[in-house]
């Protein structure tokens, strides 16, 4: 994990890359201001940076094509979400030689989606470790692959390389992205973000982390074009309240519940849920997927077949499954977050054998096994973190919102800030389509409790595996409660949340597993990395 320490030398090496990408009369004009952004008079103070690209018209795409071939190193802002940060790029590279890089696969895939649906075009979306061919090695170290003369020559021939949703990666991939940026400079690169969103998964606590982001990033990106027209919500009145909300959340400092009750549909409890979960804990949505599951098969055609259980998980033809990992079943690949569809599923004597998926977006069929099924889930809820980027629900051929009700979980659990519940309640074409269920927070003596077990079993796995270690240099309960915070209840290796309990507790992670679990050896990382990295 990275240390404040290391934060402050990645920022000030990432900073020096300004000049490098500059010219020497421009490179000193980027500094960093305050700037007051007024939006229907609500004013929000951000830094950002001196250089900023003002558009006469959001819905000009003309007038981006211009900006963006005069340009090099330009970043997207959105001051609401759902501005069109993603659309506006996607529209000037999808005729050119691109990457557009993002933070998760299940955004990629909606892009991709996206991009075929308005523009019968194929879009070129990857996450930051295809592109720079990092991966997870022995302990879920990182570790940079050999590229192919194949990989290699599709680099050297891209035009233009997009990151997605920038301020999501962790500060560390920050520097990767600088790193790619220097050894390929004759792409130009361009950025999407907001600050106001989801932080970054591993830099949460960083002390004042906007500015800390805003310095890196805006170190990367001179030149910034800041959207501030929301092209998501349907009605004029939801764009003015939207801008309300977001006085209240940031500048107001409103209690998070009074917000909720204020503007949103309070439901009483999880069985009352309407539309797609947006939850804070993988548990959260897991319990969701599981009630709403039930709730589907009592409705089902008789024409899509028998429900047939299997490894725990009951499937029917034309079910829908989301990954929840990254898994290579011979020659194909299962993509993380990505959905699939079960086509087929075939049986020998009443027993499972073999189940067939199809992916639509890359319209290929995909044959796993039964225990293959331990790595999806199903489609009817998911973490915001996964859903940033994704607005719920699309619009028929009368311009009405089809599916496109929100329930949003965990709000009240006490590792979810307010960024994050800004990003929850933002992914709807309707206010009145956001509903929210109040879960209390996880208790800090249930939490505690974890903590002191945890502590002991690593202790008693080590003694038996007669790996050495000074007590001094052990784990104890302030360091984990220390990393946990740190690392803002998320895993390492797949950035999920973290819970007490379940397949997604948190555990103590050896780096080196030859090595006792001693300060300088362990990490935070969920019970399924954990366990997969040993």
């Amino acid at each position: 994990m990275i240390r404040r320490s290391r934060k402050v030398k990645l920022w000030e090496s990432v900073g020096s890359f300004r000049a490098e990408l500059m010219d020497e009369e421009e490179a000193p004009k980027m500094r960093i201001t305050h700037e007051t952004v007024k939006l229907d008079g609500v004013q929000f103070k951000q830094k950002v940076e001196q250089k900023v690209v003002e558009m006469k018209d959001e819905y000009d795409a003309e007038e981006f094509a211009a900006l963006f071939t005069a340009q090099d190193r330009v970043i997207v802002k959105g001051a609401v979400p759902g501005a069109g940060k993603s659309y506006a790029i996607i529209k000037y590279v999808i005729e050119k030689k691109h990457a557009f890089v993002t933070p998760t696969n299940l955004l990629g895939a909606k892009a991709v989606e996206d991009a075929e649906t308005k523009y019968i075009s194929a879009l070129n979306a990857r996450t930051l470790y295809d592109l720079t061919g990092y991966a997870f090695g022995e302990g879920m170290v990182e570790k940079k692959k050999k590229r192919s003369e194949e990989e290699l020559e599709e680099i050297m021939g891209l035009e233009v390389v997009v990151f997605d949703e920038i301020f999501c990666y962790r500060s560390a991939d920050l520097f990767k992205i600088k790193s790619f940026m220097l050894e390929y400079p004759h792409i130009k690169y361009y950025a999407t973000g907001d600050l106001d969103q989801n932080a970054p998964i591993d830099d949460a606590n960083t002390l004042d982390y906007k500015s800390y982001y805003s310095e890196i990033v805006g170190s990367l990106f001179p030149t910034s074009i800041l959207l501030k027209v929301n092209k998501r919500l349907l009605r004029e009145e939801d764009k003015k309240t939207l801008l309300q909300i977001k006085e209240d959340i940031f500048v107001n400092n409103m209690f998070i519940p009074a917000i909720c009750r204020k503007y949103f549909k309070i439901l009483p409890t999880k069985d009352q849920h309407r539309g797609f979960g947006v939850s804070y804990l993988n548990d959260t949505a897991d319990e969701v997927n599981r009630a709403q599951h039930e709730k589907e098969i009592l409705s089902l055609d008789s024409d899509v077949g028998a429900v047939v259980e299997v490894e725990g998980m009951k499937l029917y033809r034309e079910c829908l499954l989301r990954s929840r990992d990254h898994l290579k079943v011979g020659s194909d690949t299962i993509r993380r977050n990505f959905t699939y569809e079960v086509r087929r599923i075939e049986q020998d004597e009443g027993k499972t054998t073999k189940i067939t998926l199809y992916e639509p977006l890359r319209k290929q069929y995909i044959d796993i096994k039964p225990v293959h099924l331990k790595k999806f889930t199903y489609t009817y809820a998911g973490t915001c973190h996964s859903t940033q980027g994704v607005t719920v629900g699309s619009l028929n051929e009368e311009g009405e919102v089809v599916n496109g009700e929100v329930t949003v979980y965990d709000v009240g659990h006490y590792c979810t800030t307010r960024e994050w519940f800004w990003t929850a309640i933002s992914r709807v074409r309707r206010l009145d389509l956001v509903h929210i269920v109040f879960t209390p927070g996880t208790g800090r003596t249930e939490t505690k409790k974890r903590i002191k077990e945890k502590i002991v079993g690593v202790k008693s796995s080590d003694t038996d595996k007669k790996r050495k270690f000074e007590e001094v240099d052990f784990v104890d309960e302030e360091w984990t409660e220390r990393e946990l915070k740190r690392c803002n209840w998320t895993c390492f290796a797949c950035s999920d949340a973290l819970s007490v309990s379940g397949p997604y507790q948190f555990s103590i992670n050896r780096i080196n597993n030859e090595q006792a679990h001693t300060k300088d050896n362990c990490n935070i990382a969920c019970f399924n990395c954990n366990r997969s990295a040993h």
